[in-house]
């Protein structure tokens, strides 16, 4: 069990924006969170104070915080990244990082206890996915990767996996007809900051120090031509 007693989570990489302040002595979490493509640099930081006036602490009562690390989007993704860097060093508090794919599946697992392997599947937007397998439980069994959706369709070892993630719905509606919808489950698209939080206060051991971002493939940008 984590010593702090209070956790500040957050998350932005994604097409949302939620943060959490987990209450660990009495055992209550207080969140915010609304599904947004874009916006999260206005809204992330009230959030933020939201969460705190609903718990009824300040700042310096915060004993550690969590947030995701990516894939996701390039600029959500710097956006929390930013803040909690700020707030850590500010505060002087330990900060953890988790994978977008990994909250998803642990979310996945915990909520629906499955009887078989998950293929999470992050959207990008592109003709790509971000993309990671784990088992019913939650555990990491590939490295994560960028995939194309015709790559993924061709892959028969994923043919008895659970797809889940808000990738997944673009999957099968494109690319995967040939799989029964049994095998797709929409209901868990965004990482929930309190499941965030309660990692912490379990001392998970999928959590890293490092909350630098993780990127699958380069963001899309180009320089110009030529200098203006």
């Amino acid at each position: 069990m984590s010593k702090f007693h209070y956790i500040l989570a957050l998350d932005s990489a994604t097409a949302g924006c939620s943060a959490c302040v987990l209450d660990m002595r009495a055992d209550k979490a207080f969140s915010h969170s609304l599904p947004m493509a874009r916006g999260q640099a206005e809204h992330l930081v009230p959030m933020i104070d939201g969460a705190m006036k609903d718990a009824g602490i300040d700042y310096k009562d915060l004993g550690a915080l969590i947030v995701t690390t990516g894939p996701g989007a390039f600029t959500g993704l710097r956006i929390g990244l930013s803040a909690a860097k700020s707030l850590a060093m500010v505060l002087r508090i330990p900060a953890l990082g988790v994978t977008t794919l990994q909250i998803l599946a642990l979310q996945y697992a915990r909520l629906h206890k499955p009887d078989r392997a998950l293929t999470v599947l992050v959207e990008t937007k592109r003709t790509d996915f971000y993309m990671q397998r784990f088992s019913s439980q939650g555990s990491a069994l590939s490295a994560p990767s960028s995939v194309t959706g015709v790559m993924l369709a061709g892959d028969i070892a994923h043919a008895h996996d659970m797809f889940v993630g808000d990738g997944a719905e673009r999957f099968r509606d494109g690319l995967a007809g040939n799989l029964p919808l049994a095998d797709f489950d929409f209901s868990v698209v965004l990482p929930d900051a309190e499941v965030m939080a309660r990692l912490v206060a379990e001392d998970f051991a999928g959590l890293t120090p490092d909350i630098s971002p993780l990127y699958l493939r380069p963001p899309d940008v180009t320089l110009p031509g030529s200098p203006p």
